[in-house]
């Protein structure tokens, strides 16, 4: 019965430690991470235990009670399935109770045991575990028998549970089998260990596979967007994923930049990212974005502290391009208007010369749009407003140089609408110059904003 009890023993801790590796690794396209913590150097614990004598219990019927010390060392290099090792040393007090009748005498007992380990992490439900059998031999000294000793055996299949918030601790419960061969017979008990254990190291990120990782999500263009309520490409929805993150995210943050790389539009939280984020076009400040313009998008997490700890990052971030198409916003219900502020004339004129083939097409397109929706409606006219920034904030600039630059860009842009099919008499031209700036003078980096060109379409209504 005896060498049974040793074999099924056995063969339960070789099985454990082959299966629960499976569990103790998650892949990613480019790294392979533990799931948990990864110590080196020393820790200490402290537990409470527990023992109770098998087989012939008529005989030795009684029970144990005490409590210990143990320390530990994590070897620095891993061995094969991803699994720690390292060395430990126990000092516990026991209490033998005897039943009623047993052969036993009550007795104090002090045991010394040195142990190998292993260590197998795995993660149920997101939450952290590990698994850590251990073989330890040394002696047990009966303080009440002039102190004789006795050899001692002890195997200890130790389940331990990691506090995410507390990595450096792990909670141990743990089954214990120990073998006391004595003058004349062999002792076999079977009890368990409760206790916990502190790592002086701090956890760090153990990589199994060293490869090329790019922490940020690839960057994403969402193109033609044109919040104008339509219902056709009226929100940006982001989808957020940071695939080698573990855990959930302690915040974020999703900033939006015009085009000239100013904060336009914010959007964070608490807590872990959302599934999605969504966003209308309009900045902090109720504004909508502007047509035919590149807006940049920056959404930044901050990371739970499991992966901080295993990728050194407190931030990561993914990037984002938004390309608008040409907006026409409705003012009332017969009156539209476009304003664009990518139009690149050459420096103080009318022409477009330094225009890109990727810019011509684009404006191509918008002025195509334009022309489409007013021809769409009888009794329809455009206006084309010229604006310009007046850099001196004089109102001679204004009247030398910006209504003249304004009227002639205007009337170029106008001209190009005839040739696009609308008739010349739907076509109104204003030189606006420094008129109606968006931007105050003071706000330098908003200038670009007052360089514009807009279309105003009023559709009158027949009475």
């Amino acid at each position: 019965m005896k060498k049974k009890l040793i074999a099924v023993l056995s063969a339960v801790t070789l099985v454990a430690s082959l299966w629960t590796p499976l569990f103790a690794q998650s892949d990613d396209d480019e790294v392979v991470y533990t799931t948990t913590p990864r110590y080196t150097g020393f820790a200490l614990g402290a537990y409470l235990m527990n023992d109770w004598l098998l087989f012939d219990g008529s005989t030795f019927g009684s029970f144990t009670l005490g409590g210990g010390l143990a320390l530990e060392y994590t070897m620095p290099f891993l061995l094969p399935f991803n699994a720690d090792w390292g060395l430990s040393l126990h000092v516990d007090y026991e209490r033998l109770f005897p039943k009623e009748g047993s052969s036993l005498s009550a007795t104090n007992d002090i045991n010394g045991v040195f142990g190998l380990w292993m260590r197998f992490p795995f993660v149920i439900n997101d939450y952290w575990f590990a698994f850590q059998p251990e073989i330890a031999g040394g002696v047990v000294t009966h303080l009440d028998s002039s102190a004789s000793f006795d050899p001692l055996i002890r195997v200890t299949p130790s389940f331990r549970y990691i506090p995410q918030s507390i990595p450096q601790l792990e909670l141990e419960l743990a089954p214990q089998f120990a073998i006391s061969p004595k003058s004349d017979e062999v002792l076999m008990l079977g009890g368990v260990r409760l206790g916990g254990v502190w790592h002086f190291s701090k956890p760090v990120k153990q990589e199994i596979q060293q490869k090329e990782i790019s922490y940020p999500l690839e960057t994403e263009t969402f193109t033609d967007f044109t919040p104008d309520g339509d219902g056709t490409n009226d929100k940006v929805t982001v989808v957020p994923k940071f695939t080698f993150l573990d855990k959930s995210t302690e915040g974020w943050t999703l900033q939006v930049y015009d085009p000239a790389g100013n904060p336009f539009r914010k959007i964070s939280g608490s807590g872990n990212l959302p599934k999605k984020i969504v966003w209308n076009g309009k900045g902090d400040d109720g504004s909508l974005v502007y047509s035919n313009n590149t807006y940049t998008m920056t959404l930044t997490a901050n990371t739970s502290k499991l992966d901080y700890l295993q990728t050194g990052l407190e931030t990561v971030e993914s990037n984002y391009i938004v390309k608008t198409g040409t907006i026409l916003e409705a003012l009332t219900k017969n009156e539209w208007r476009v304003s664009v502020q990518s139009i690149r004339f050459d420096p103080n004129a009318a022409s477009l010369t330094q225009l890109s083939d990727e810019e011509r097409e684009e404006m191509d397109s918008m002025l195509g749009i334009i022309t489409d929706h007013v021809m769409s409606m009888e009794n329809s006219h455009i206006t084309v407003y010229g604006y310009a920034n007046n850099v001196s904030n004089t109102q001679k600039e204004q009247e030398e140089e910006l209504l003249p630059l304004s009227k002639e860009r205007a009337e170029m842009i106008a001209s190009l609408l005839v040739e696009k099919g609308i008739p010349e008499e739907r076509i109104s031209v204003e030189a606006m110059g420094g008129e109606n700036p968006i931007a105050a003078w003071e706000d330098t980096a908003n200038w670009w904003k007052n360089r514009r060109i807009e279309f105003l379409i009023v559709r009158e209504v027949k009475k």
